[in-house]
């Protein structure tokens, strides 16, 4: 005699792995039967809230960096865990008290700045992939506000002493780069300029590492125009290199239309920036699909972190 088991339907509601007061489980073996839920909220009164910690896990876009008034660019580059939340803390209690907050967390790993989120910022993303990330202890962490409830009670940061380290004059812009959607974008390795002037490859993502804004310039030897605009973008950057800073946020990649080796040679040959190899014409031929480009010389400027364009390619050929 076969014994007939009736299916199981359970609901748990709560967090996984942690357990508050609210934390519920439903059971049912009727198929037919719905589980409801309710929850009651009290809206007279704003919810309290703290920052759950996200450990290698970055966000989709950040909005900006902890301003200055708070908090120098040295010292959160320098800065503890303990001192950054301290400094964080102090921005968002005059963002309340002003009722003009928008920020919903922060984002930010050893080395680098407070990078402040919005609710543009979801979904997040896992930080696998993302440059600079040599282990756990050096791995980026997004905090962001949940209910009370939602937090666990060790989810807290501690006090820890200052660490000192080689103070560097040159600025970092390091942000959680998604490593693998350049690479798709621009292929494993690009053309990169030693200080002598000549072309190595070099992996994507150390090409574009400390970098926040990634310029991709469409041009060729054999166009009129494109001739006369290349020298000002080599001059423009040669300016943020030499006299704003080694290190400037900006990085150029030339996208080469030329026609063989030997003119994509001849042109690339008084450029300072980062290419495309010209040996990978299809991958060359997509990005100029995948961004629209029509005529040349056209620029189209990214933001690192997000892969959203913040220049297309028709407004810049306004400029």
């Amino acid at each position: 005699v076969k014994k007939f088991v009736s299916p199981l339907f359970t609901l748990f509601v709560g967090q996984i792995g942690y357990h508050p007061k609210w934390a519920t489980c439903i059971q049912t073996c009727d198929e037919s039967e719905s589980i409801q839920l309710s929850i009651e909220l009290n809206l007279s009164a704003p919810p309290k809230v703290m920052l759950r910690s996200e450990f290698n896990i970055v966000p989709a876009v950040v909005s900006g960096r902890l301003p200055e008034q708070n908090m120098s660019l040295k010292t959160q580059m320098e800065a503890t865990n303990h001192q950054k939340r301290l400094a964080f803390n102090a921005y968002m209690e005059n963002q309340i008290s002003s009722a003009k907050s928008s920020v919903v967390g922060y984002t930010t790993k050893p080395g680098a700045p407070i990078y402040l989120i919005r609710n543009d910022a979801f979904p997040f993303r896992r930080a696998d992939g993302v440059c600079s990330t040599k282990s756990e202890k050096d791995s980026w962490v997004t905090y962001h506000f949940l209910p009370e409830a939602l937090v666990p009670d060790d989810d807290i940061i501690t006090f820890e002493p200052s660490v000192t380290t080689e103070k560097s004059t040159i600025p970092k812009f390091d942000i959680p780069i998604d490593d693998v959607y350049f690479r798709g974008l621009l292929g494993d390795r690009l053309l990169v300029k030693d200080a002598n002037n000549t072309p190595t490859l070099v992996n994507v993502s150390d090409a574009i590492s400390n970098t926040r804004l990634i310029a991709l310039y469409f041009s060729a030897h054999w166009c009129g125009p494109c001739r006369g605009f290349t020298p000002l973008l080599i001059e423009f950057y040669d300016y943020l290199k030499n006299e704003v800073a080694p290190t400037h946020g900006l990085e150029l990649i030339f996208v080469s239309s030329d026609r063989d080796e030997a003119q994509f040679q001849q042109y690339y040959q008084k450029m300072p920036f980062a290419a495309i190899p010209f040996s990978d014409r299809p991958l060359a031929q997509r990005i100029k699909s995948q961004f629209a480009v029509q005529g040349i010389p056209s620029l189209v400027v990214i933001d690192s972190l997000s892969g959203r364009i913040v220049v297309p390619q028709d407004e810049s050929r306004r400029l």
